[in-house]
């Protein structure tokens, strides 16, 4: 099992009561093994038993604020107690003492760095999801516009077309002529650039729609060279 998963989802009180408990007993226990003075294999029960506490705080380092000064206390106590009786191998006691204060102010650091790019990792990611998002709903929205705008182009054309054979007067237009009439008649000019581009043409079929358009009398040139625009003429179909 993942520690850091289980102590995400832990009761970190739980666990600070049981290792507040754990180091009492254990100071106790150091007291009593050291003047009974029983051993097994040439060492302290209480040595051995220390050994097998050092292992499993080694886990708990770094999980919780009160786990850490709990284990720094205990380091403390047994180092001192250890410097006043003199034994060489109490002198160990000290060595681990110097490691819990490097593991509480190294770790502490380092654990709350980790858990404070991990927020922010999350909230780029939360903010790379809402962008990805918006800027879909605007492709869409855009391409509805679209949508709607051309179909209410083909709508407007198939009506000037019924009101032109209603007049009896410009005959049947072609699918690029409506769509120049309808850009005039909503925009009231266009020039041969913007037929080009809406009609998918080149220059030259561009030209020959607009000159078409002003035979039959339904727009009129204005203007001249690049500056020319196309607006409604007297017969045009409103």
């Amino acid at each position: 099992m993942d520690l850091e998963w289980f102590f995400e989802r832990a009761s970190l009180s739980l666990w600070d009561a049981f290792l507040l408990v754990w180091n009492a007993l254990f100071f106790v226990f150091i007291l009593m093994f050291h003047f009974l003075n029983y051993s097994v294999f040439g060492l302290n029960v209480w040595e051995l038993y220390f050994l097998a506490f050092v292992g499993f705080t080694a886990l708990l380092v770094g999980w919780g604020e009160l786990v850490q000064v709990s284990a720094v206390v205990f380091f403390f106590l047994t180092s001192f107690m250890s410097f006043l009786l003199g034994s060489f191998f109490y002198l160990i006691f000290f060595a681990y003492f110097l490691f819990a204060l490097f593991a509480y102010f190294f770790y502490e650091k380092v654990w709350r760095a980790v858990e404070e790019d991990r927020v922010r990792r999350r909230e780029w990611e939360r903010e790379q999801r809402e962008l990805e998002q918006r800027r879909e709903k605007e492709r869409r929205e855009e391409e509805g516009r679209k949508l709607a705008a051309k179909l209410e182009g083909e709508r407007l054309s198939a009506e000037e077309i019924e009101k032109g054979n209603s007049k009896g007067g410009s005959g049947e237009l072609s699918r690029r002529e409506r769509r120049i009439l309808s850009n005039i008649r909503r925009k009231g000019w266009v020039n041969v650039r913007e037929v080009m581009a809406f009609n998918g043409v080149s220059n030259r079929t561009a030209v020959s729609d607009l000159n078409s358009l002003i035979s039959r009398g339904l727009i009129e040139r204005k203007g001249s060279g690049r500056s020319t625009i196309y607006v409604s003429g007297k017969d045009f179909l409103w």
